[in-house]
């Protein structure tokens, strides 16, 4: 859980960061296990790392990435696997429309 004391500027750049690692996860048919999902994060906090330029912008993405890995971690965590079960629910849900129509 990200810090409520955190400042407006940092929670709302460590939100971006979360959003882009999600954005960047491909679903899968089969169960993702935890390990590759914090697998998949630790990679994108790397290239996110090394690969940011000397702008103070980049610097700033930079210094949060190395400050606060474990709350983007966590963060990112929890809406992978909130996107994958809304995509579940859609799945089921629209099975389920397509056997109450045949009824």
């Amino acid at each position: 859980m990200i810090d409520p004391t955190l400042c407006f500027s940092a929670k709302n750049q460590i939100m971006k960061i979360v959003k882009d690692i999600v954005m960047s996860h491909r679903q899968t048919e089969a169960y993702t296990s935890e390990a590759e999902i914090y697998n998949h994060i630790s990679d994108c906090l790397s290239v996110i790392e090394n690969n940011c330029s000397s702008s103070p912008s980049e610097g700033y993405i930079q210094h949060i990435v190395t400050k606060y890995p474990l709350w983007i971690s966590d963060e990112a965590y929890k809406q992978i696997r909130i996107k994958e079960m809304k995509s579940t629910i859609t799945k089921m849900r629209n099975v389920a429309q397509t056997h109450v129509q045949k009824v």
